[in-house]
């Protein structure tokens, strides 16, 4: 589809966390002091019922960056590059007369053949300091060095639980300070992509953050279940766990405060994750093949200028984001898959009659579709049923419940037609 439409450029800030569910925010969640996030709410529209297009890392990514399903980009997991057939918001709002810049996690690829210059500009980012860029100047001075060293210690670790304990050599102050600069020196509109490596593993934070929940405060899961290949999380690794993921979600809601600060008011910006962390739910650990509230649905919020904030409560998926800020920016694209969701703002109305999600491809996959008040997944040959209305937390699994059979007919049906419809109807012409 090519969409026309008026040219508006105002400048976009794009918040993107990793490993963030939905309720790991102050606004859904009071015991998590989020409050710069929670100030943006205010002045955003809330999409209540957001989820991301698979529950790991690089295809969730993809699909953000293309406005596209996995079953049109084919990343399927991590480790597997984004075809450079596609074209990403970057590309084009470049085009349009946009500054354009990435700071932070992007997990694009390991840009192993060509420089990440190379790789990033052809995909649209004209200025980048990205993961690597950092952990390769953290190892230019003794306190980087440290940094990167903690860093990579906790991940060796059983429960990769720990504490950082300088936050000025971190990924998440590095590079707010350096998204900063390049807001401040924008000398035409500009589109700043900012993705922090937290909340995701080491489940780290430096002071005040690490003291900031106790972990005598925090709930164990019901469940406990061996998890990372032999070893066990323990009740109290649990609770020590969740409180350096929520100091972690508050220590990156510091440095937005600052990437807002430096932002005027007429600026678009979006908040979102890639997707979320199970955290501990039904005895699981971080994320996989698996579809829970959990780990599939995010935080989405839009402040948008001249549009009136308060919740949207219809489904809305993370290929929404792309053609909806292409389309305030009255820029045109095509082979979008999303929904842009600006008139449906304005009128309460709903673009999604459903929602999928999913990973893998083979026999090692899952696929998770969601329409009204049901979710429904299959991971092999495991089926799950849930009503949301009535089970929010899905600890009833409905799919051997002969009352709900019609229920499930039908919404199988539906994640075929939904998948098939997801296949790319119009393949992007190879362009190395």
């Amino acid at each position: 589809m090519l969409v026309h439409g008026k040219n508006n450029k105002k400048s976009i800030i794009f918040l993107i966390t990793d490993q963030q569910r939905y309720d790991a925010v102050g606004y859904v969640n009071k015991a998590i002091s989020t409050p710069n996030i929670d100030s943006l709410s205010e002045q955003s529209i809330i999409c209540a019922n957001s989820y991301a297009q698979s529950p790991q890392c690089q295809p969730s990514r993809a699909s953000i960056l293309t406005g596209r399903y996995p079953t049109a980009h084919k990343v399927w997991w991590n480790q597997t590059p984004l075809p450079k057939s596609e074209k990403t918001i970057a590309n084009y709002l470049k085009e349009a007369g946009y500054a354009t810049g990435y700071f932070g996690k992007i997990h694009l690829t390991d840009a192993e053949n060509d420089g990440w210059d190379i790789l990033l500009s052809h995909f649209g980012f004209q200025d980048h300091f990205i993961f690597w860029e950092w952990a390769e100047n953290a190892k230019l001075t003794n306190e980087g060095q440290k940094a990167l060293d903690e860093f990579h210690d906790i991940m060796n670790g059983p429960q990769w639980t720990g504490i950082f304990q300088n936050r000025q050599y971190h990924h998440e102050d590095v590079i707010t300070k350096r998204a900063i600069d390049f807001i401040k020196n924008a000398k035409q509109p500009y589109f700043a992509m900012i993705g922090y490596y937290g909340p995701h593993p080491p489940y780290a934070s430096p002071p005040p953050y690490n003291l900031m929940y106790s972990a005598a405060d925090m709930t164990s899961p019901d469940k406990l279940l061996p998890i990372l290949d032999d070893h066990n999380i323990t009740a109290d690794n649990w609770k020590k766990l969740k409180s350096q993921y929520y100091g972690s979600v508050s220590w990156i809601d510091d440095n937005i405060g600052k990437i807002l600060e430096a932002a005027d008011d007429n600026t678009i910006i979006v908040f979102t994750a890639d997707h979320g962390d199970v955290l501990g739910d039904h005895g699981l650990f971080s994320k996989g093949l698996y579809a829970y509230e959990g780990n599939t649905r995010v935080p989405l919020l839009f402040k948008i200028p001249n549009y009136e904030p308060y919740t949207y409560g219809h489904l809305t998926q993370s290929i929404d984001i792309m053609p909806t800020l292409l389309g305030i920016a009255g820029t045109e694209y095509d082979f979008v898959q999303g929904s842009d969701l600006t008139k449906h703002f304005k009128n309460n109305t709903s673009a999604n009659d459903y929602i999928i999600s999913m990973i893998g491809y083979g026999q090692d996959k899952l696929r998770m579709i969601r329409v009204g008040h049901w979710k429904y997944w299959i991971k092999g040959q495991e089926e799950f049923l849930y009503d949301l209305s009535k089970d929010p937390n899905e600890n009833h699994n409905l799919f051997n419940s002969p009352a709900y059979s019609n229920v499930l007919s039908n919404i199988r049906h539906k994640m075929i037609t939904a998948l098939i419809d997801s296949e790319d109807p119009k393949p992007r012409p190879i362009q190395m």
